[in-house]
């Protein structure tokens, strides 16, 4: 389904990424790390398959390209906060939700 202007129609599937999102920033922000692995890896495997969604569009939802913004800089950010083994381990997760987050945005 394509809007006005060839952009997507509204996919309820962003909504729930943008709320995993929303929930995952909020808690590397205060924690300075990813605690939830699953909810990330949720986020990750549902960035995937958002990627197919706009493989074509000129464009990607506002609110999506937010948050993944938004997530991106705070898990970059834990990782220079933090002790060595939690650094390895924000940044692996960053280049994995990055990869992911590429795929749509690309």
């Amino acid at each position: 389904m394509i809007e006005a202007g060839g952009a997507p129609a509204a996919d309820p599937r962003i909504d729930a990424v943008l709320a995993l999102c929303d929930a995952a920033h909020d808690e590397v922000r205060r924690l300075g790390a990813v605690q939830d692995e699953a909810r990330m890896q949720d986020i990750i495997d549902r960035l995937h398959a958002l990627a197919q969604v706009y493989a074509d569009a000129p464009t990607v939802p506002k609110a999506l390209a937010g948050v993944l913004f938004d997530l991106s800089t705070a898990l970059y950010s834990a990782a220079g906060t933090t002790d060595e083994v939690r650094c390895k381990a924000a940044f692996a997760w960053f280049d994995e939700f990055c990869d992911a987050a590429r795929g749509v945005l690309n």
